[in-house]
């Protein structure tokens, strides 16, 4: 619901915001640096969320993310990982990022992003 908000009320800044870091994962991909990988990561969702404008959402989605920071913390990362998420996260902002991109296939790019990480071994700690 978030990343469909966010579609609707897209900014440039938004947009450049996202872009920065996005390169920013990639640069810590490129140096095996999962730790700062997590921290562009993290903050990449936080801008897209925020934006979405309905502050009732946007606080049940941190409470649940904080929840699940914990998790992120013993889950064996490793750079195939991190390239794999930093593809999603791409794709995401490029969908979020583009007016005439349609609302289901944002929702359905999320939607799966989220099922993917939920399933993945290692969360069932």
């Amino acid at each position: 619901l978030a990343a469909r908000e966010t579609h609707a009320r897209m900014t440039p800044a938004l947009k450049r915001r996202l872009t920065e870091q996005l390169t920013a994962m990639e640069a810590a991909v490129a140096s095996d640096d999962v730790a700062r990988f997590m921290r562009h990561h993290e903050q990449f969702h936080h801008l897209y969320i925020d934006h979405c404008g309905n502050r009732l959402l946007i606080d049940m989605i941190r409470d649940l993310r904080l929840r699940g920071t914990r998790l992120r913390y013993f889950f064996p990362h490793t750079r195939e990982n991190c390239r794999d998420s930093l593809r999603v996260h791409r794709q995401i902002a490029l969908q979020i990022g583009d007016r005439s991109c349609d609302l289901q296939l944002v929702e359905q790019t999320v939607r799966g992003h989220i099922e993917r990480m939920v399933g993945l071994d290692g969360w069932e700690l």
